[in-house]
């Protein structure tokens, strides 16, 4: 292994793919995107709906690490609290 046995047989670049040019010169990736049609309500709502789970399952699980920390583990809320340390002690006095 030391000398590079059993090293990738292929470069990075091989694996990236060739875009076609037209006639022109001009990348025919660049002309496909200029006819793409926005999207609609109904994909924009979907696309909404969607993302709602991920952002469920990240508020519920920092909540309940801030109680694990807290009561469990017994952490110092000041190491917990993602605020900056200087409103700590504003909120204390």
């Amino acid at each position: 292994m030391a000398r590079g046995e059993g090293a990738e047989q292929y470069s990075a670049s091989s694996l990236l793919p060739v875009k076609p040019l037209s006639a022109d010169g001009i990348k025919i990736a660049k002309k496909i995107k200029e006819r793409r049609k926005p999207l609609s309500v109904c994909n924009k709502l979907c696309y909404a709906i969607g993302g709602a789970p991920y952002q469920i399952t990240g508020s519920a699980l920092g909540f309940f690490l801030q109680i694990y920390l807290l009561d469990v583990a017994q952490v110092r809320r000041e190491l917990t609290s993602s605020e900056p340390q200087e409103k700590m002690h504003l909120a204390s006095e």
